[in-house]
């Protein structure tokens, strides 16, 4: 999770794999260097997609690169 800390004056990363914090000196969104962003897209319908940024800390960035594509589908059985 990427946010900006506006009062504080930070960009603030918290890894999405292993919970670990950091923060740059400014709140312009630019992650503190090593960490690897994305994006996570989630179609929650034909009409609908929603949008959440990823963040990775060094230590855990080499493992989730390896994973850049997930797809998760579900589907009903009609019968």
């Amino acid at each position: 999770m990427i946010y900006l800390d506006k009062p504080g004056g930070q960009t603030i990363c918290v890894c999405d794999r292993c919970g670990l914090t950091n923060a740059t000196d400014t709140a312009n969104g630019v992650v503190v260097e090593g960490w690897m962003t994305g994006q996570l897209w989630l179609d929650i319908s034909l009409a609908e997609q929603r949008q959440t940024p990823l963040c990775f800390c060094p230590a855990c960035a080499p493992t989730m690169h390896a994973a850049t594509r997930i797809q998760i589908s579900a589907s009903a059985s009609l019968g």
